[in-house]
């Protein structure tokens, strides 16, 4: 698959997920307390066009139509299908299951916030240990380089360096 392809993958599924997503919370939506039943068959098909939801009937839609174009030799047909299963279920997940996805979505967040700080500080570490043994072990008419580039970092990326290395037990 060429990048063309992927790209407008990539587009019509930013697309559906966006339509997903400004689809609007049914919680707080209330139903009346009397329901009038439709006095003709053109209120009863209005009444039941209003109740569905265009999303996943789209999305079905588009699986059938994406499942007769795959029959038909259509190129990327298998993908929009693949597309459009994928709608189907985040659609039907997040109107069963928004409270729990909002609640889970924060704590990973949350937790892979921290981790991508702890890895930062490790990758520091190394590199400034990495610099000291580069320091103590290239021979000298390298050190006066090395010396150089290190001196022309900003002074935040210094003072850094120095906790670090004193964390390590550097010089």
């Amino acid at each position: 698959m060429n990048a063309k392809g992927i790209s407008i993958i990539l587009v019509l599924m930013i697309a559906m997920s966006l339509a997903v997503l400004l689809q609007g919370c049914t919680v707080f939506q209330h139903k009346p307390t009397v329901e009038v039943i439709p006095q003709t068959q053109k209120e009863l098909l209005y009444k039941s066009v209003m109740k569905t939801n265009w999303l996943v009937t789209a999305a079905i839609l588009g699986i059938g139509l994406s499942a007769f174009s795959f029959m038909n030799g259509g190129k990327y047909a298998m993908a929009s299908a693949a597309a459009c299963f994928i709608v189907l279920t985040m659609s039907l997940a997040v109107a069963r299951y928004a409270t729990v996805m909002a609640i889970g979505g924060t704590v990973v967040s949350f937790g892979l916030s921290i981790y991508t700080i702890f890895v930062k500080n490790r990758a520091i570490k190394e590199i400034v240990g990495n610099i000291q043994h580069l320091k103590r072990e290239t021979p000298l008419t390298y050190v006066g380089e090395v010396k150089e580039f290190l001196n022309n970092q900003s002074n935040t990326t210094k003072e850094i360096v120095a906790s670090v290395k004193k964390k390590i037990g550097g010089e």
